[in-house]
């Protein structure tokens, strides 16, 4: 299963720096993954600019996902539950979706450094058939010690957070 961002998202400019641009990433990609199995590609495309994605993947023989069902902006829904129960893995740039599919036990596939998946992912696309499987305990700690509520937000919770151990750094500093 690959997964797709919006052509043009700010959380790219890694992507365009690497690839040159949205195109050359899912060339990039889809080719590699060719190499390395001969297993169906099916593609989730992000909700916005679908006709920009579609545009790129005529050129391409894969299965384009129309599970669609619940998703939103900033989350899959039940359509991308259903893509992954026949997933064997999933590939991605740095999507939610990536967080996601870790935390389903899927072996993952993300492309940047800078995914929030990263630590739980694998890096090479040759490790396709024979993906790693991470230990997931303390990158699950680390990603819910950094999630905040909107009440939290809303009540300073992070700022007082940070004032403390930056305290705490400056007295460990003195």
């Amino acid at each position: 299963l690959v997964i797709l961002q919006r052509p043009g998202d700010s959380s790219l400019k890694n992507l365009i720096k690497k690839h040159n641009s949205y195109e050359g990433f899912v060339k990039y990609a889809l080719d590699e993954i060719r190499k390395y199995t001969k297993k169906p590609i099916r593609v989730r495309m992000h909700p916005l600019r679908q006709e920009q994605q579609l545009e790129i993947l005529k050129n391409f023989d894969v299965e384009i996902s129309t599970n669609t069902q619940g998703a939103g902006l900033l989350e899959g829904g039940d359509g991308l539950y259903e893509d992954f129960s026949e997933a064997h893995a999933v590939v991605g740039f740095n999507s939610n979706a990536l967080t996601e599919s870790i935390c389903e036990g899927i072996p993952t596939f993300s492309m940047c450094a800078s995914s929030m998946a990263w630590d739980c992912s694998n890096k090479d696309l040759k490790d396709l058939e024979d993906p790693i499987m991470f230990e997931r305990n303390q990158w699950l700690y680390n990603l819910g010690y950094c999630q905040w509520r909107e009440d939290e937000i809303a009540r300073g919770d992070p700022w007082f957070h940070l004032a403390k151990l930056k305290g705490e750094i400056n007295d460990e500093l003195a």
